[in-house]
């Protein structure tokens, strides 16, 4: 609705003033030519004052065109599209990746912080700052229930384009985030998964092609590119294999959009 009124905007406007022309020359007293008090108490929702889009508020709505459709982006990312897509272990419908979650709420969040900085320059400032911190406040109360699951860390921590550089990187001002999210993971791989057995395979061919540039394909992917502190290239060690998988790492896994065909 926003985004079409912004569109037509001009047209609109225009479209009041030939109603409003039309209504008063049908509304006049034929013997004064002036729209009667009478008259103007019935005038038109569309025509009274208190229901006009003013400068302030068509610029009040440019702002708000500019937020929404970030959430909008987070919305249908996380929804998917439901289109089946082959896979090494078959058929499988996509809906939402489970290792978005979390991007999406530092998407969401970054946003908001962003747009609380900008907010002196908006037009009734304060009524903005509380709106977005309104909204920043019910975003992190529920981004802090990820904490009731490890699937969501975990999710991005075995993703070979994040693993645990992406939290490093994302969450240095919080490192107690970190940790908790380490260990939550590691709870995990210990009580379920450590004791199995890992058959290995060589991993990568010498003659496999260099790397394409990453695609971005829509604002919500580009925010979530793997961490700049990734090295190129680190051989695997010896041991553990969810340790190994944290430092068995290509310059190739950066392009890597579907960890579950990796």
């Amino acid at each position: 609705m926003i985004r079409r009124a912004l569109r037509l905007k001009t047209s609109i406007e225009l479209l009041l003033i030939k109603y409003k022309a039309q209504w008063e020359d049908e509304n006049r007293s034929k013997k004064t030519g002036q729209v009667t008090q009478a008259k103007l108490a019935k005038k038109p929702r569309i025509l009274r004052d208190e229901n006009q889009l003013m400068d302030k508020d068509w610029e009040v709505l440019y702002y708000l065109e500019a937020i929404l459709p970030v959430f909008e982006t987070v919305v249908k990312t996380l929804e998917g599209d439901g289109h089946i897509r082959r896979r090494k272990q078959g058929w499988t419908g996509s809906y939402g990746n489970i290792w978005d979650v979390v991007l999406g709420y530092e998407l969401l969040l970054n946003t908001l912080e962003e747009y609380k900085r900008l907010a002196a320059d908006f037009p009734n400032p304060e009524h903005f700052r509380i709106r977005i911190n309104l909204a920043w406040g019910k975003l992190d109360e529920y981004y802090q229930r990820l904490d009731e699951t490890p699937i969501y860390y975990t999710a991005i921590a075995l993703h070979p384009a994040y693993r645990w550089d992406w939290f490093d990187e994302t969450w240095a001002h919080k490192p107690s985030w970190v940790e908790k999210a380490k260990e939550m993971v590691a709870d995990v791989w210990l009580s379920d998964y450590a004791h199995l057995e890992v058959r290995t395979s060589s991993s990568r061919g010498d003659d496999e092609p260099p790397a394409k540039r990453p695609r971005f394909f829509n604002p919500f992917e580009k925010n979530s590119r793997l961490p700049s502190s990734i090295p190129p290239y680190t051989a695997a060690i010896v041991g553990d294999e969810y340790q190994a998988w944290q430092t068995d790492r290509d310059a190739s896994d950066g392009n890597v959009r579907d960890p579950i065909g990796y």
